[in-house]
């Protein structure tokens, strides 16, 4: 039995059926306002009428026979279990089981991040093994009781992808997976008999690296094809994602920069180390 993790799923349910809202807005209180906390700041600022919506919610929650009390705050809901609820349970548990609970039950947010294949062709099985043992990591935290948000760290940085993105730019073609990965592996072969595909793609990288809008909105575009295909892939078998972060997205708003700035480094022939 995970008391709070179950119920905590309830409420999410309840109020997804009214209003599509993350996982992570429905989450333990350790403030002292309430026992359960819900964000509904979107629902606030929907056009279709935030504080009706609310209000259907709160009503939606007050006829379960968990919940003490609903209210609205601000942009949150704030819900109350109620206590002899809990000593069931936990009661229950006791008989049953001889414990409680009879899992561990841990309310911290843990990121599990797994799969992250570059985003230059289709998944094969070699990539997807680390994928099965990823989401089995998420399905046991899950299980005992840990928020638990499946991340998937895009790499859409570096000489391959900017490769991918050459030669899309230089062989042209639909924006499909078919026709990207044959370009991609066109390059590589055309890279053997002509030295100047080199020096193309190194002035890419210096335009990628200088945040050419072009370079990073067309390679943004290219690395979602591919992901979609990765995404759809491993949804086949049961696995799927609730965060994508971007390497890109550090490059561009600076965090990389104050990151090497923090760093004592040495420079070797342009390189720093």
């Amino acid at each position: 039995m995970l008391l709070f993790q179950d119920l905590r799923k309830s409420i999410f349910d309840t109020v997804n059926e009214r209003f599509k809202i993350s996982e992570n807005d429905v989450y333990l209180d350790d403030t002292g306002h309430s026992d359960i906390t819900v964000r509904v700041f979107r629902i606030l600022k929907s056009p279709d009428g935030g504080e009706n919506v609310i209000n259907d919610i709160i009503t939606s929650l007050s006829g379960k026979d968990y919940v003490e009390k609903a209210a609205a705050e601000g942009g949150y809901i704030n819900v109350w279990i109620k206590r002899p609820y809990m000593l069931h349970e936990v009661i229950d548990s006791i008989e049953r089981f001889g414990i409680y609970p009879n899992v561990f039950q841990e309310s911290d947010r843990v990121s599990v991040e797994h799969t992250s294949a570059n985003p230059t062709g289709p998944l094969h099985i070699g990539r997807a093994r680390n994928s099965i043992i990823g989401d089995s990591v998420y399905r046991i935290l899950s299980r005992y009781g840990y928020r638990t948000v499946r991340q998937y760290f895009v790499n859409d940085s570096g000489k391959q992808m900017i490769s991918l993105y050459t030669a899309y730019i230089r062989y042209g073609g639909p924006l499909t997976i078919d026709s990207l990965l044959e370009n991609y592996q066109k390059i590589y072969r055309d890279l053997e008999k002509d030295p100047g595909i080199e020096k193309e793609i190194e002035r890419n990288i210096e335009r990628y690296e200088n945040a050419d809008p072009e370079v990073y909105g067309t390679l943004r575009k290219i690395a979602g094809v591919m992901l979609d295909g990765i995404a759809s892939t491993l949804k086949r078998i049961g696995i799927e994602f609730d965060e994508f972060d971007w390497e890109s997205d550090l490059l561009r708003d600076g965090s990389v920069k104050k990151v090497i700035g923090m760093l004592e480094t040495k420079d070797d022939d342009g390189a720093k180390f």
